[in-house]
């Protein structure tokens, strides 16, 4: 009998476990310390080169391990079958703790009012968690508006949180379905790039979007959702600024002089009904500041009337137009032990939703499911012994 600690030559690893530790414990700190030395030595050590060597060291170390746990895989099942090893992957998830209401909890149209305000305060996004979910429900009070996705996600991508937005909906007939997850970012950039029809008799006073007038009259006008979120994000960064240029000039000026109160001229282009001026007397935005990028947008959406008939985003619409966006990857508990981790080793993503016969349950990390594997395959080596 050969030593188990000298294993044989046609072996994956022909080393012991010991070593492939030693290995690549040895790389990845040998790694770091040439890129601190390095970039003590060297005025302009090229950032470039070391973020592209960083994932190759990784993955060069890693090479050990994954051989050890092929080789190891491939043994149990020659000998017992792969059920000896148990990866319990729904105990190694965490619960979605923010769920977004369909439509941010109001399904009422905004038509250039304090309800843009009331609406967009409810985004809150808890505390800061990583993950938050909506569901594309079917009926009239479940349902979601692009406009309010909008919203949404640009107030994720502003705040940088949540990192993920995980969607559900009833798909044959079975509510709470997962679709997917996707980055508030990448849904955000699809979403700019659609147009929009305004119908100019629901308009009324006059609107300006990207130089354009719109003014209430018969036939349509052709907007992109970028336009408006351009033009939102302008008076944003310019409230505090222009809350200074508008104000009135207290100084009394002496009516034996002749003259009357002056005032301080703004731009003209920005000093209209559409324009900052409107949000610097509302207090309500104007000490916002930069936070009222969201209810400006959606204030702006109401001049519009763009809500009077808005575009319900079903699972269809919302799959067809993510495609590229969307993360569907998921691990199924009701499936064999086997598909579940094929599903987890061939996603690469960082997220992962966990599901039992296609329903929601959580999301998982990457890093969490590994974390579970490796522990799976301790007890199981240890009860191998």
């Amino acid at each position: 009998m050969r030593d188990t600690d000298q294993p044989a030559a046609s072996e994956l690893w022909p080393f012991s476990l010991k070593w492939a530790i030693v290995f690549t414990t040895a790389l990845w700190l040998g790694f770091a310390v040439a890129v601190v030395v390095g970039e003590a030595l060297v005025q302009q050590p090229g950032a470039e080169i070391v973020k592209a060597l960083v994932p190759v060291v990784l993955l060069t170390g890693s090479i050990p391990i994954v051989l050890i746990l092929v080789q190891f895989i491939a043994r149990r099942r020659g000998k017992v079958g792969f059920h000896d090893v148990v990866v319990d992957f729904g105990g190694a998830t965490r619960d979605v703790q923010f769920f977004i209401p369909s439509n941010i909890g109001d399904q009422t149209p905004v038509y250039a009012d304090s309800s843009a305000l009331n609406i967009t305060g409810r985004l809150a996004f808890g505390l800061g968690e990583p993950i938050a979910r909506i569901d594309l429900g079917q009926t009239p009070a479940a349902q979601w508006w692009e406009t309010r996705l909008l919203i949404v996600c640009a107030r994720a991508v502003r705040l940088g949180r949540p990192s993920a937005l995980v969607f559900t909906a009833s798909v044959s007939g079975e509510p709470g379905s997962y679709i997917g997850w996707a980055r508030p970012a990448d849904l955000l950039d699809k979403l700019l790039e659609k147009t929009v029809d305004v119908d100019r008799s629901g308009i009324g006073s006059p609107v300006t979007f990207a130089g354009t007038t719109i003014a209430n009259g018969p036939g349509h006008v052709t907007l992109r959702y970028g336009e408006i979120y351009t033009k939102a994000c302008q008076i944003a960064d310019a409230l505090a600024g222009l809350e200074w240029l508008t104000t009135t000039n207290p100084a009394v000026v002496s009516p034996a002089q002749g003259a009357q109160q002056p005032t301080v001229p703004i731009l003209t282009k920005w000093d209209a009904f559409d324009g900052p001026a409107r949000y610097v007397g509302a207090p309500g935005y104007a000490n916002l500041g930069v936070d009222a990028l969201e209810p400006i947008i959606l204030d702006q959406i109401g001049l519009l009337r763009l809500e009077s008939a808005p575009r319900i985003v079903s699972a269809a619409e919302f799959t067809a137009l993510f495609q590229s966006s969307l993360h569907p990857e998921s691990i199924d508990l009701a499936r064999p032990g086997k598909k579940q981790l094929d599903a987890f080793l061939g996603s690469t993503e960082p997220y992962i939703g966990i599901v039992n016969n296609g329903v929601f349950l959580r999301v998982a990390t990457n890093r969490e499911l590994q974390q579970s594997l490796l522990r799976s395959l301790v007890d199981a080596l240890g009860g191998s012994e």
